[in-house]
C-alpha cells in the first residue's frame, strides 16, 4: 500500500513540475514578444490545469499585448474566479476594461484593488481618468488629490 501512495506522490509532482515548467515556457514566449505561442501554450495549461490561475494570466497577457481586450478580458476574469484576493488582476482586467472602453467596469475593477489594497489606494491614478471619462467629476478630482499625495 505505501508503495502505491508514494508511486502516486511522486506522478503528482513531476506532474505538477511539468505544469510549472509549461507556465515558465509559456511566460517566457510572452516576455519574448511570440504572443502567439504564448497563447498556444497557455491553452494548453488551461486545459490541462482549468483550476490553475496561471495559464488563464499568461494567455490574457498575451491576448492583452495584441490588443484583444475580449479575450484578455475573458481570461482575467477566470483568473479572478480562481484568485478571487489578488489585487494585481483586478488591476490587469480594469486597465483592459478602460481601453475596451468598458469604463464602469473599470471603475468597478479599480475600485476593487482599493478594496483589496487600501494603501494602494493613493497610486490609482488610472481609477481617476475612468472616473473623468464616466464624467463623475468630483470623484475624479478627490482621485487625483490623493494621488498628490505620492506622487
Amino acid at each position: 500500500m505505501f508503495v502505491v501512495i508514494a508511486a502516486g506522490a511522486v506522478a503528482c509532482a513531476q506532474a505538477q513540475g511539468d505544469l510549472s515548467q509549461m507556465v515558465n515556457d509559456a511566460q517566457d514566449l510572452y516576455e519574448a514578444g511570440r504572443h502567439e505561442d504564448a497563447v498556444r501554450m497557455a491553452t494548453s495549461i488551461v486545459t490541462r490545469a482549468p483550476d490553475d490561475y496561471r495559464g488563464y494570466l499568461t494567455r490574457g497577457l498575451a491576448h492583452e499585448a495584441e490588443l484583444r481586450f475580449g479575450p484578455a478580458i475573458d481570461d482575467y476574469t477566470l483568473a479572478i474566479q480562481h484568485e478571487p484576493k489578488r489585487a494585481g488582476f483586478y488591476m490587469r482586467r480594469g486597465s483592459v476594461r478602460f481601453f475596451a472602453r468598458d469604463i464602469d467596469g473599470s471603475i468597478a475593477d479599480f475600485d476593487k484593488v482599493a478594496e483589496l489594497e487600501p494603501e494602494q489606494r493613493p497610486n490609482l491614478w488610472q481609477r481617476g481618468i475612468s472616473y473623468y471619462y464616466a464624467r463623475q467629476y468630483k470623484e475624479c478630482a478627490a482621485q487625483f488629490a490623493l494621488h498628490r499625495s505620492v506622487n
